[in-house]
């Protein structure tokens, strides 16, 4: 019977025992082993890059104007939502809404983040020369301007002020504006709209009096300027026959002048 082979033992050699070729094949393989690890990093590294740029790429193909006018509605919700009345308010702060400086009233925010660059253009905000968002037009800004009504107070409400202001954090991408609220009574008509009424009832008035003063000048128009009434000849009055004879003529002639004498007398 015969006996299996002795395996071959694995004797490590002290440092100082390795030759010049064997220590050189040692880093060449290691080497090699950390070049494999670094590309199979590098792969994992790139397959990240290529889905996060896919992620980017859809959320950029949102539409902004969309996105713009859901903003614009979350801000509108946010400042109406912080419009509190008087009686909600401490002293200090309930002060401040009937206050009539120029820097008077409550202030309030509203905060909204992940706005790209793109939606800020959407949103028309322009920057100034130092870099800041300037001041816009609160009624320009939300078309219409932010306002709660006072139930029983017969028609005051809170409304923002004018003026709204803007602060873009580029590093987070969040927009956060602020603006002042105050009270404010029942809107009077404006005097344009009056005046513009009474106008048009005055041109009703002056063209229903051209149109009456039309129809007579119409009328008399029509009496001047009747056809003259053509008046019928009078029949010619029948002309004496001629005798056809002088003698004839000359007898009814003294005839006629006797009898014109004989008148005469009486």
């Amino acid at each position: 019977m015969e006996r299996p082979a002795k395996k071959a033992r694995c004797v490590t050699k002290a440092f100082e025992n390795f030759t010049v070729a064997e220590l050189k094949a040692v880093v060449e393989r290691n080497d090699a082993f950390a070049l494999k690890e670094a590309n199979e990093r590098i792969d994992q590294l790139e397959q990240q890059l290529s889905s996060k740029e896919k992620a980017v790429a859809k959320l950029s193909s949102v539409d902004a104007r969309g996105l713009a006018h859901n903003i614009l509605k979350s801000i509108e919700r946010q400042f109406q939502a912080q419009m509190l009345p008087e009686k909600d308010l401490s002293d200090n702060q309930a002060a401040k809404l009937t206050d009539k400086t120029s820097e008077g009233g409550r202030e309030i925010w509203a905060f909204v983040p992940n706005v790209s660059s793109e939606v800020i253009s959407e949103l028309g905000l322009q920057y100034d020369s130092d870099g800041n968002i300037k001041t816009r037009f609160a009624d320009h800004f939300f078309r219409n301007l932010p306002m709660k009504v006072l139930p029983g107070t017969g028609g005051a409400c809170l409304r923002l002020h004018r003026n709204v202001n803007f602060k873009y954090t580029k590093a987070h991408s969040e927009l956060k504006v602020f603006g002042y609220y105050q009270w404010s009574a029942k809107p009077k008509p404006k005097a344009k709209a009056k005046a513009k009424a009474e106008g048009e009832s005055a041109a009703e008035d002056a063209a229903t009096e051209v149109e009456g003063g039309g129809e007579t000048a119409e009328s008399g128009e029509a009496v001047g300027t009747a056809a003259p009434r053509k008046v019928a000849p009078s029949p010619a009055k029948p002309s004496p026959a001629k005798s056809p004879t002088p003698s004839r003529a000359a007898a009814a002639a003294p005839a006629s002048v006797e009898a014109g004498e004989g008148m005469d007398v009486e």
